[in-house]
């Protein structure tokens, strides 16, 4: 299996860090990374030992330890070991140049995570864009808003409308807004730097993004070409049943409101394909 096949996947609740997210130091970023990806060693290892079988997954971690000269501190069980380094195998995860782990602290930051205060929706990651905070490619700001925007998309093989309002609480570990509540208001962004943030993270191609109104985004994993296309033909057909529902009796005003919606479907539609013209047609990887 490629690295750039594997995921990592952990709950949404990881990412709080009871700060604002642009308070978060890189020493403080990198320390919940590590525990953040000690949970998915854990997390990994549990649920695919059974479909990979004991036997299999106790000589995987075996040649694992053997071929990476390490040796294991702490008082869990070898069972428990071989989950550890049975999944830091298949999700291609090092120890570092200290030969001994502590698997005890690895079970530890597992817990530590697995109690936070937040939600409980999953952000699944490809190796490359996970390790991208612990190697500074990126900041705190933007991965989490990263993993908030992943979060949304993961339910959604298609498209999903997404507010800069939820993407916030997502980026600050919980669900939405309701849940995150008034205790953690002063550290969410504005919507205008969560937008930045976000526009940013669409120019590396890491999800596509479309506004037909201004204010309504929709996001996908799929390419920006076919995310406009679908946008554009739900909302042609939504004012088209308006403006044919006669048992609406809408009135002349009405039909008039729909029939601008239209007009101005059809003119984003052409500047949509103007830009696409003028450049090259841009694929964005799905994560």
């Amino acid at each position: 299996m490629a690295q750039k096949d594997v995921y990592f996947q952990f709950p949404i609740r990881a990412l709080n860090m009871e700060k604002k997210i642009d308070e978060v130091t890189e020493d403080e970023a990198r320390i919940r990374w590590n525990q953040i990806c000690d949970y998915c060693l854990v997390d990994f290892g549990t649920k695919n030992s059974v479909k990979a079988g004991s036997d299999h997954v106790a000589q995987v971690a075996s040649d694992y330890i053997e071929n990476n000269g390490l040796s294991c501190l702490g008082n869990r069980s070898e069972i428990e070991e071989s989950l550890v380094f049975f999944a830091a195998d298949r999700l291609g995860v090092g120890f570092g140049k200290d030969n001994s782990v502590n698997v005890s602290h690895i079970y530890e930051n597992h817990g530590f995570i697995n109690n936070k205060m937040g939600g409980n929706m999953q952000v699944r990651l490809r190796h490359d864009i996970f390790y991208d905070v612990y190697q500074r490619k990126i900041s705190w700001r933007e991965w989490s808003i990263l993993c908030g925007v992943y979060a949304m998309l993961g339910g959604h093989p298609s498209k999903v409308r997404i507010c800069y309002r939820q993407i916030n609480a997502l980026s600050l570990g919980f669900n939405s807004v309701t849940q995150s509540g008034s205790k953690l208001k002063e550290s969410t962004l504005t919507p205008r730097q969560t937008q930045i943030t976000v526009d940013k993270l669409r120019r590396r191609l890491l999800f596509s993004k479309f506004s037909i109104n201004g204010r309504h985004n929709w996001y996908s994993h799929k390419p920006q070409t076919e995310l406009e296309n679908m946008v554009i033909d739900t909302e042609v057909l939504k004012q088209k049943r308006l403006l044919d529902d006669s048992a609406s009796e809408a009135t002349a005003r009405g039909k008039a409101e729909v029939l601008r919606r239209l007009k101005a479907l059809e003119r984003d539609s052409a500047k949509a394909e103007l830009a696409r013209l003028k450049s090259k047609p841009s694929q964005v990887g799905k994560a």
